[in-house]
């Protein structure tokens, strides 16, 4: 398992996630209370993180902490289907509705 970071604009480095090379997903922990985007009814990803999962032809899967729901979908499949926008002037993300993934319950 690699941990996946990002450097903010600010300088800051946050830890987003982790990969699982045997299963060639990246898995992200996430709140839904804080980071599920209403504007699209969705989740999104720092857009150059998505970029570098889709060249190598990962998963994506963000896990609802608070809900217990564990939302999947192909790297290729969010960044072809996703909406790019930039909020509180940090880094690009990719959005994309729920309803887009194949959603299941965190085992």
């Amino acid at each position: 398992m690699n941990k996946i970071t990002i450097t903010l604009p600010n300088g800051r480095v946050n830890h987003i996630g982790d990969y699982h090379k045997e299963k060639n997903t990246l898995v992200l922990p996430k709140k839904r209370s804080i980071h599920f985007m209403h504007k699209y009814k969705g989740w999104g990803i720092d857009r150059k993180v998505l970029e570098y999962f889709a060249t190598i032809n990962s998963k994506i899967a963000i896990l609802d902490t608070e809900n217990n729901k564990r939302y999947e979908t192909e790297a290729t499949y969010f960044k072809e289907n996703g909406i790019v926008n930039i909020f509180h002037n940090q880094r690009e993300e990719v959005f994309m509705n729920e309803k887009q993934f194949t959603i299941g319950n965190i085992n």
